[in-house]
């Protein structure tokens, strides 16, 4: 039940980036010094210059200014389109990184009519009773170049060489 809830979140919080879309003739930047200056907003003070006068000041009126800083410059709208997900689980082995954790190879596969994109989601998780904390982290060159376990699939997508 925690792995389906887990795979929900990450496929939600991803779904935007891997989703089959025109891109036109979009090339992307690998150029640090290319990138435009940005100064971030004083967090103590409203966007019309006002103070932030306390902590309820901060959570009522700063806090979804932040927010919606967020959903304009980072997160985006979810698009109006239809799509499916499906969740594959390909490997579940309980004897991973000698025998301390489960490792769990999920295939996510966002769909649009017959046009369809795998994300391939790599879950390691300690053999404990008790909840534990989850760190989640793009990997732009295949997750078997994060750990040596032999386990871990070599991604058939494409992925841009890493010198």
């Amino acid at each position: 039940m925690k792995t389906t809830r887990l795979v929900l979140m990450v496929s939600t919080l991803i779904v935007l980036t891997y989703c089959p879309r025109d891109m036109g003739d979009f090339e992307p930047n690998y150029d640090e010094s290319k990138v435009p200056g940005y100064i971030l907003p004083d967090p103590m003070i409203l966007e019309d210059g006002r103070d932030i006068k306390d902590s309820a000041d901060w959570f009522s009126q700063k806090r979804p200014e932040i927010l919606e800083l967020f959903r304009q410059e980072v997160y985006g709208k979810v698009p109006l389109f239809d799509f499916q997900q499906e969740y594959i689980l390909n490997d579940y082995d309980t004897s991973a990184l000698n025998n301390k954790a489960i490792r769990k190879h999920v295939t996510i596969r966002i769909s649009i009519n017959d046009k369809y994109s795998d994300i391939n989601l790599l879950i390691y998780y300690p053999k404990v009773i008790n909840a534990v904390p989850v760190f989640l982290g793009y990997n732009f060159y295949g997750n078997h170049t994060i750990h040596p376990d032999t386990g871990i699939f070599v991604t058939e997508n494409w992925i841009r060489n890493n010198e």
